[in-house]
């Protein structure tokens, strides 16, 4: 738990736009096993942003 209250704070909402609009892009098309891998970490860090609103 502690891990995703620290990913929170190291993105701010407009690092939090680029991940997703990134994460957008790679979902629309044919992907590498390398980018697949980065989409994962997107995902962890999108979550850690969304979970923190909420939380407060």
């Amino acid at each position: 738990m502690f891990e995703k209250e620290t990913d929170a704070a190291l993105v701010s909402e407009t690092e939090y736009r680029l991940l997703v609009a990134e994460f957008d892009l790679l979902w629309n098309r044919a992907t590498t096993m390398q980018e697949q891998s980065r989409m994962e970490s997107l995902i962890k860090l999108i979550d850690a942003f969304e979970n923190g609103l909420r939380q407060n």
